[in-house]
C-alpha cells in the first residue's frame, strides 16, 4: 500500500464519520427492550427452575446489573468521543472524580452506620 493509498482511505474514514453510527451502537438500550427485558426477567428466572426463596434477591441483583452496564456503556461512549476528537485527560479526570464520590459514599455510610450502632438503633 501506498502513501498514497493510505492517505486517500484516511480522507474517506474521515468523510464517512458520523457521530449517528456510534450511537446506534447503542440499540440495545432503547427503552422497549429494556422493559421487555426487565418484564421477562422473573418468567425467565422461574424457568430456569430458581428456587422461591431466593427468586426476589436473584430479581434484584440482575435489575442492578442491568443497569450498572447501562451507566458503564454510557460513560464508554463519552470517554470514547472525548478521545477521538483529541481529548484524552478529561475521561480520566471524570473516572477519578467519580471514584473519589464513590469512596466518599461509602464513607459516610459506613459512619452513619457505627454512630446508629454507638446509641443503640438497628442499622438497616
Amino acid at each position: 500500500m501506498g502513501a498514497m493509498e493510505l492517505e486517500e482511505k484516511t480522507v474517506q474514514i474521515r468523510n464517512d464519520f458520523d457521530p449517528d453510527k456510534i450511537l446506534a451502537s447503542g440499540q440495545c438500550f432503547r427503552p422497549r427492550k429494556q422493559a421487555a427485558g426487565f418484564l421477562g426477567l422473573r418468567p425467565l428466572l422461574q424457568l430456569l427452575d430458581t428456587p422461591a426463596e431466593i427468586l426476589e434477591e436473584a430479581y434484584s441483583y440482575i435489575i442492578v446489573i442491568d443497569l450498572g452496564v447501562i451507566v458503564m456503556f454510557l460513560y464508554n461512549l463519552c470517554a470514547g468521543l472525548l478521545r477521538a476528537i483529541g481529548n484524552s485527560v478529561m475521561p480520566l479526570v471524570f473516572l477519578l472524580l467519580m471514584l473519589e464520590e464513590g469512596e466518599i459514599k461509602e464513607l459516610l455510610s459506613s459512619l452513619r452506620d457505627e454512630i446508629e450502632k454507638v446509641e443503640g438503633r438497628e442499622v438497616a
